[in-house]
């Protein structure tokens, strides 16, 4: 998986030289890496390929505010830097992300939802410019297939789970799942995903379309 990801990184500058891509780089404003991050580890890997691992696990990396503060700030800086090429998103061996973490989602009335716009800033990462790739081992179900369905590629290993099991509390996808699922799998199989609630594994996500052939180890 690294070793597409430098591949990938390769091409990056050359497209990051376009006249429309550095336009739409011009807009943002520039950050650089922290040091650290509180809810997710980065790690710069050679060949220009920026690693960001979810670091929630005793929530199952569940999606909080403060995690994807987190990585739309290390992924806005990775995009910003001209040493890398590629970024990489990824998880536990246990989870990729098990969804938005509904504690702190549970208490908000409608009103605040709707006029924060409560899902606005997840549309930053797939606004990065740079190839970007989620490696997923476990559950994405949720957030997380929502999150990981922003990434241009998704590779996973044999126990990844995939899903969309809002239903069971009574709402619907509302990161985009409504949309890029019915893309990538089409609209009867994301009915069911979305409907029923039915989590797939990795060879159904692969043979609908889901994820592409190329198989991955946790490490």
């Amino acid at each position: 998986m690294i070793a597409a990801a430098r591949t990938l990184s390769l091409s990056a500058p050359r497209l990051a030289s376009s006249p429309r891509l550095c336009g739409l780089a011009g807009l943002r404003s520039l950050s650089t890496l922290k040091p650290s991050y509180d809810n997710i580890i980065v790690a710069p890997q050679p060949n220009g390929v920026g690693l960001v691992t979810l670091n929630r696990p005793k929530a199952l990396n569940a999606l909080c505010d403060a995690l994807l503060d987190d990585l739309i700030h290390a992924t806005e800086a990775m995009d910003a830097d001209p040493g890398i090429g590629c970024i990489v998103i990824t998880g536990s061996e246990k989870a990729f992300a098990a969804g938005a973490d509904i504690k702190e989602m549970q208490s908000r009335e409608f009103s605040e939802v709707f006029s924060k716009n409560m899902f606005k800033q997840w549309a930053k990462i797939a606004d990065v410019n740079k190839p970007t790739i989620a490696a997923i081992n476990g559950f994405a179900l949720g957030g997380g297939c929502e999150l990981a369905m922003m990434c241009d590629i998704m590779v996973c290993g044999e126990k990844a789970k995939f899903g969309q099991p809002e239903i069971n509390l009574g709402v619907i996808p509302g990161c985009g799942g409504t949309q890029r699922l019915i893309r990538a799998v089409g609209k009867s199989k994301a009915m069911e995903m979305c409907l029923a609630g039915t989590m797939i594994g990795a060879e159904e996500a692969r043979a609908s379309g889901l994820k592409r052939e190329a198989k991955w180890t946790h490490k």
